[in-house]
């Protein structure tokens, strides 16, 4: 564990805060998404120089980048400012994604205090809240935010907990790949067919779980064949309306096999979503071909 201290600007007497010198990135100290529509943006602080804000815009912009940490304020009980902490950072701008039009803060802080807990996300704008907060139990220990942690389980009948996630990352212990909504969603829209075994269980590249039109998309794909051969997954936040979209190149160029609970598996133009709409209008329920 590296220890490091702060000057808080408010002369309170902070408190030594240690984070770890490396943190994988599917286990942040502190995770805070903010979730709008069909828009979301995850802050992440990994440790005590790194943390990054990724998130996808409204009109369907994926965005990232990483954040030089520079200050983890944290105010004593007895501070008469209402604060836990405060995280100061500035853009690493060499790290963004390439061709990105978001603007983002140039100085994105995460600010906990009782009443808000969020980060600043745009330039000159109040900072958004977090939808969703987790944080290391030892990191809540040292920063005295323990309180603003749920108190109760998180809604395991609610998917939207997943939003900004990679499939793989669990919340509360479990996977959203391995939910059983989800599990019962797939089953349920794809029965017997023989491509359930890539959707299912297949432990290929993926994205994290999005918003998307009303309902939640997790797309994957074949490793090193991502173009040509991947799937979507589109699933309402109870775990009902789940359709899954499934590409292979080999069998159909242009065109998407669509699977849903009660309807015979249609076949669609493009690829799946999010890169390809979902167009039913030229629809077919032709089920000649196999997926597979």
């Amino acid at each position: 564990m590296q220890s490091f201290f702060s000057v808080s600007r408010l002369a309170a007497t902070l408190l030594c805060l240690a984070l770890p010198t490396l943190a994988l990135a599917d286990d942040p100290q502190l995770r805070c998404i903010h979730a709008d529509g069909d828009a979301y943006a995850k802050y992440q602080l990994f440790n005590a120089q790194s943390a990054s804000i990724s998130g996808k815009t409204a009109a369907g912009e994926n965005y990232h980048c990483n954040i030089d940490v520079e200050e983890v304020v944290v105010y004593p009980p007895n501070n008469h400012v209402p604060l836990y902490f405060r995280i100061l950072g500035t853009l690493r701008q060499s790290s963004c994604s390439p061709d990105m039009t978001v603007a983002l803060d140039p100085q994105p802080t995460f600010v906990a205090r009782p009443g808000l807990v969020g980060f600043h996300l745009h330039p000159r704008t109040d900072a958004v809240t977090c939808t969703s907060l987790t944080m290391d139990p030892e990191f809540a220990a040292q920063t005295g935010s323990t309180a603003l942690l749920p108190q109760l389980p998180p809604d395991n009948r609610n998917l939207r907990a997943y939003i900004g996630l990679y499939p793989h990352e669990p919340v509360s212990g479990l996977a959203f790949r391995d939910h059983p909504l989800v599990r019962a969603g797939i089953q349920a829209a794809m029965q017997a067919d023989p491509a359930l075994r890539w959707v299912g269980q297949h432990s290929g590249p993926n994205t994290p779980v999005e918003p998307h039109r009303g309902r939640l998309l997790s797309w994957g794909c074949e490793a090193h064949n991502c173009g040509p051969h991947h799937w979507s997954l589109l699933i309402g936040a109870d775990g009902h309306d789940a359709e899954v979209c499934y590409f292979n190149a080999e069998v159909r160029p242009d065109q998407s096999q669509w699977f849903r609970q009660f309807q015979a598996p249609q076949w669609r133009a493009g690829s799946c979503p999010p890169d390809a709409p979902e167009d039913e209008a030229a629809a077919t329920d032709d089920s000649a071909d196999t997926a597979e």
